[in-house]
């Protein structure tokens, strides 16, 4: 079986979201990043929208730990929004509450 994914961007307010439906695996790991780049130059903030994510397997904590490094590189904000399920499992699990905001707090507060 083939992991499926898929990314869609919003942008307002210097706020960029990016929201992942599916599967967060390897197989999108090239438009996540043409995604979060190109919010650079528009954004100090991007929200990554879990709400519609079922699955996310350590190619994607690994992106999203490429991402944060850009991100801060380049002086931008980033938290993860309707986490749940599976993906919360794993982000607690793996103590990303270090690195990110995640549904407006800490892991560990919920």
């Amino acid at each position: 079986m083939q992991a499926t994914g898929q990314i869609k961007t919003t942008s307002n307010n210097k706020c960029g979201v990016i929201y992942i439906s599916g599967e967060f695996a390897f197989n999108i790991q090239s438009e996540f990043r043409a995604a979060y780049e190109a919010m650079v130059l528009k954004n100090t903030l991007i929200q990554i929208d879990f709400q519609n994510t079922q699955y996310m397997d350590s190619s994607g904590l690994g992106m999203l730990l490429v991402m944060k490094k850009f991100l801060d590189e380049n002086k931008m904000v980033c938290e993860l929004l309707k986490v749940n399920g599976q993906v919360y499992d794993l982000l607690n699990m793996t103590h990303f509450h270090k690195y990110f905001k995640i549904n407006g707090n800490l892991l560990t507060q919920n």
